[in-house]
């Protein structure tokens, strides 16, 4: 047994990502922010529990519809999932029930490569008191937080009720044993089990849209239980994940929406945007809400190629095993709009790994993708928030930068410059501190931003003066010194740039 309980009460954030394998599969595992209050308690306290399941014959008594977060603590586990599931009752003691959640034919078992038939009992003889024994599958640790299996009855008192039919936990009424200690699950929809013959209310809620959109009009997909009445859509401008906003805001300051005709939304600027769907009963009264980011680009001609440079990738590299840092050859250009904000022309085109990643026409981008890197002020230098088109384990990645998401959010940059976020350009470099990027994919918790990033490198291109030349006749061929200054005559002996047909040469005059 583990030592240590980590229970919060929103959704659970993090910092670390830590790997497991789990029948033959390499599976990325969440993280736990190491900020929520962890609280101490003794090993002996699940020896001391007392309850167990009864003797006797069990009876089936038909399938049941059974909605599964107990497994969704891991990030890869998909959310939402509900299937049938065979319920037993046993004879002498009918407030008892048991079934086996991930048998042959599950969406679990099928995801996982294999079934597992161990039974999960569930205690519901007080109805208002109802409680689970610990479950073990897969050789996961699964505890209902409850001092009837163990936990400290001045702290815990998880229970679920049965009420018409069906048995429910809210959310967080469970934990599950892993690495970092034992952790708060159920954080999705909770756990429900639904009789033979009784009617689960769907309240699913999903939203989801490519992190980046021709013309920055993005279609938006919902998926949708039935069991709504109404269903608002609200896009605003900033990060506002569904753990930051009240859900009321969705309703008071969306709009009602019609679930038959598609959904669109179309940003006026660039920027980080949250979408966010609420469906709600006929009352307004919110049943369950979701979001999720998108990033509008930069449009218009307002930026200038400057040559080709180098990108020392580390954002990914550092979340993920299989994926090594590597040095790739970009193209590279600057606004004319604003000085010093570069942008790096699709980054991972061209990267060993990631390259077979990046979303392309066959997925619907007839876009390039950059990395915004704004180095306007060469001692505070931060990454706006960039889709980079890569769309790996869990769909679309966005980058952005400690920095860059403060200055979004209005602080100060005075504590910015104090909390070390800001980056730097120097000789032509730019890096950034340790582990000061943020990394956002949309299937995972949402698509919450994550620490990461432990080397990034741009190294810039020498333009020696030829980014600022402008060619206004292709025909004409146009003279200018190495500091881009249009020139009539030239001076033998010196350097000069050529510019014909856009094309740029050096030549020394004679």
């Amino acid at each position: 047994m583990f030592l240590t309980v980590v229970f919060c009460a929103g959704a659970v954030a993090a910092d670390v990502r830590v790997k497991s394998v789990v029948s033959n599969k390499v599976k990325t595992r969440d993280r736990v922010d190491a900020t929520l209050p962890v609280l101490s308690w003794s090993a002996e306290a699940l020896a001391e529990a007392t309850d167990k399941a009864p003797d006797g014959t069990w009876k089936s008594i038909g399938k049941g519809l059974y909605c599964e977060d107990l497994l969704t603590y891991y990030s890869d586990v998909p959310q939402n999932l509900r299937w049938e599931v065979d319920i037993e009752q046993n004879e002498d003691a009918p407030g008892w029930y048991r079934f086996a959640p991930y048998v042959e034919g599950s969406p679990i078992a099928e995801y996982y490569g294999q079934p597992d038939n161990t039974f999960l009992y569930v205690n519901a003889t007080d109805v208002y008191k109802v409680y689970t024994l610990d479950f073990l599958p897969y050789r996961e640790e699964i505890s209902c937080l409850v001092p009837e299996v163990g936990w400290p009855g001045d702290q815990y008192f998880r229970y679920g009720i049965f009420q018409d039919g069906i048995i429910s936990f809210d959310l967080q009424s469970f934990a599950i044993g892993v690495g970092q200690g034992w952790q708060a699950t159920t954080l999705y929809q909770g756990f429900k089990l639904a009789m033979p013959g009784v009617k689960l209310p769907d309240y699913t809620a999903k939203i989801k849209a490519q992190a980046c959109a021709d013309n920055n009009s993005f279609e938006v997909d919902l998926t949708l239980g039935d069991s709504f009445d109404k269903v608002y859509f609200l896009a605003k401008a900033g990060e506002y994940p569904t753990y930051y906003i009240d859900p009321y805001e969705i309703i008071d300051f969306g709009e009602e929406i019609d679930v038959s005709k598609p959904l669109v939304f179309n940003a006026e600027t660039p920027g980080l945007y949250t979408l966010l769907v609420c469906g709600a009963d006929a009352d307004g009264n919110v049943l369950n809400y979701a979001s999720c980011f998108v990033v509008a680009s930069y449009t218009g001609s307002d930026w200038k190629y400057i040559g080709k440079g180098q990108l020392d990738e580390s954002a990914f590299a550092s979340i993920y095993d299989e994926i090594a840092a590597e040095s790739v050859e970009v193209d590279v250009e600057e606004s004319t709009a604003t000085p010093g904000l570069y942008r790096v022309v699709n980054p991972y085109a061209t990267h060993p790994f990631l390259g077979s990643y990046v979303a392309d026409s066959s997925k619907g981008h007839n876009h390039s993708h950059y990395i915004y890197v704004n180095a306007s002020d060469a001692d505070k230098v931060y990454i706006e928030a960039s889709p980079v088109g890569v769309e790996y384990l869990m769909g679309p990645a966005i980058l952005w930068s400690r920095a860059g998401s403060c200055i979004a959010d209005g602080v100060p940059v005075d504590e910015i410059v104090t909390a070390g976020y800001f980056g730097s350009l120097a000789d032509n470099v730019i890096t950034m501190p340790y582990y000061t990027l943020m990394i956002s994919e949309q299937y995972l918790y949402e698509g919450e931003f994550f620490t990461t990033g432990e080397d990034f490198k741009l190294v810039l291109p020498e333009t020696d003066g030829v980014s600022d030349v402008t060619v206004d006749n292709e025909a004409i061929e146009k003279v200018y010194n190495l500091q881009g200054q249009s020139v009539v005559a030239t001076e033998p002996g010196h350097v000069y740039i050529s510019v014909k047909g856009g094309k740029a040469c050096k030549f020394v005059a004679r």
